[in-house]
């Protein structure tokens, strides 16, 4: 099927062509106006075929423009066909008109026109009949053109009243719509104004009925003071008292979260998360460790108290007091558990056999490898003249007879306290002085005493010995 376009592009062209072709024969045609019947024949055709070419050329350009760049085929066909079938006329009447047209002035033209009018009365005739073959075609056609148009516009006027009436409907529809919502609300703002109505009512009711109450009690406000000072008062006491207990009965552990817990490690490395509520006790907590390290290495060491409680960040040694103990502790902290021995700070881990090195008293040597072991170094004072004289090894004797030295096996624990041995300086003469009269052989040439004497003295709890002799006679006395 050819484009639709190119078909209405050809079809004014010829258009174009017949008007100009009627255009110049209108003018011949026009200069022989007084010669006869004939020739007025002629021109009324003329004009009725211009009018013709003029309406295509009209409907050509509003098929175009009323139904965009696609117009309808159907048309185009009709328009095409009667244009196609009158070429042959449009043809013979560009001879006429070629014949009739010449050089020279209008004038002269015009002149020459007439006088040849009376020889081609013939020539006329045929134009006539041209003519007349032309108009036979168009009529036909165009009424089939304006009837095609007619039903292509009612068409779309159909189309145009079926959605106008659907659009309509819809508006009928919501306009239905919100009538109905209208009546809803009417009859929602009118049960809303009953039921105001009402409460109102009851206000008013209810405002009367407090007046006369407030009027009542105002009458028995002395019974009821009497009765609340004789009676209500030590019931609310006892009331108080009994709730007061109940709530102290509670258990705590329901008023605690669980970001409150305490962390805590005991000195096999195993982590716990203690209740703060319950772990503020100091007896709860040392029953919770009695019972966590019973039939475990360190059950002796808690039997016996010798470990030591830490502050997770600090280190810090925690007192083992109620008191203490509960000003020491709070919401979210860490506590760590170190072991208490009375033995020598080894030279390698006990763990991983890692060597450690020994730094200042009272730092805090860790296994550098993995971080498996913790050693803590505590202070205890020994006197200088005493490693002086009986050297080394002796002095290792005194050492192990005062501290009461015994070997134990530190691999299970993550973290051991151990008691340093520093050097005290002691006079020579205080020395001896504390010696004197105190041999056994059994402790390295010196008794228990002299040793304890010798603390004491080093530890400033014991003044130079011939100031307080007699404290020191009295001390060696109970020996």
């Amino acid at each position: 099927m050819s484009d639709p376009l190119s078909i209405v592009s050809g079809s004014a062209g010829l258009v174009s062509l017949g008007l100009t072709l009627c255009k110049g024969l209108a003018e011949y045609i026009s200069a022989l106006k007084g010669h006869g019947e004939d020739v007025r024949h002629v021109e009324q055709k003329l004009n009725n075929l211009q009018m013709f070419l003029g309406i295509i050329e009209t409907t050509l350009k509003d098929l175009t423009r009323s139904q965009g760049t696609r117009p309808p085929i159907d048309a185009i066909k009709v328009i095409e066909t009667v244009l196609d079938q009158s070429k042959d006329g449009m043809t013979r009447l560009r001879g006429y008109l070629e014949e009739c047209s010449g050089d020279g002035s209008s004038n002269l033209l015009t002149t020459r026109k007439k006088a040849v009018f009376y020889f081609r009365k013939r020539t006329l005739k045929e134009l006539e009949g041209i003519l007349d073959g032309i108009l036979a075609l168009f009529g036909p056609s165009l009424t089939l053109l304006s009837l095609h148009l007619s039903s292509s516009n009612h068409q779309q006027i159909v189309g145009l009243v079926s959605s106008l009436t659907t659009q309509l409907l819809d508006l009928q529809a919501s306009t239905t719509s919100i009538r109905d919502r209208l009546l809803d609300a009417s009859k929602t703002i009118n049960t809303l104004s009953e039921r105001f109505t009402a409460a109102q009512e009851a206000w008013q009711l209810t405002s009367r009925q407090v007046k006369e109450m407030t009027m009542a009690l105002q009458s028995l406000f002395p019974k009821l003071l009497s009765f609340f000072v004789v009676v209500l008062i030590p019931l609310l006491r006892g009331f108080f008292l009994i709730v007061s207990r109940a709530l102290q009965d509670i258990p705590r552990s329901i008023l605690s979260l669980s970001t409150d817990n305490i962390q805590f490690e005991d000195m096999l490395g195993r982590s716990f998360s203690l209740q703060f509520s319950l772990v503020c006790e100091w007896r709860v907590f040392e029953a919770f460790l009695t019972t966590r390290l019973e039939n475990t290495p360190g059950e002796a060491s808690v039997a016996s108290g010798r470990y030591h409680l830490l502050h997770g960040s600090n280190n810090m040694v925690l007192p083992k007091s109620r008191r203490g103990w509960a000003n020491s502790i709070f919401p979210g902290a860490k506590v760590v558990m170190s072991l208490q021995v009375d033995d020598y700070i080894p030279e390698q881990c006990p763990k991983c056999d890692s060597k450690l090195s020994r730094g200042n008293i009272g730092t805090v040597i860790k296994c550098a490898t993995t971080g498996c072991w913790t050693a803590f170094e505590e202070d205890r004072i020994l006197f200088s003249e005493a490693h002086q004289e009986y050297g080394q090894s002796r002095y290792s004797d005194m050492a192990r007879i005062f501290t009461g030295f015994r070997a134990q096996d530190l691999k299970p624990f993550t973290r051991v306290h151990f008691h340093t041995l520093p050097i005290v300086d002691m006079g020579e003469s205080d020395i001896e002085a504390l010696m004197q009269d105190h041999d056994d052989i059994e402790n390295g040439g010196h008794c228990q005493k002299c040793l304890d004497l010798a603390m004491l003295k080093a530890s400033g709890f014991l003044k130079p010995l011939g100031k307080r002799e007699n404290e020191i006679q009295s001390f060696q006395g109970s020996s």
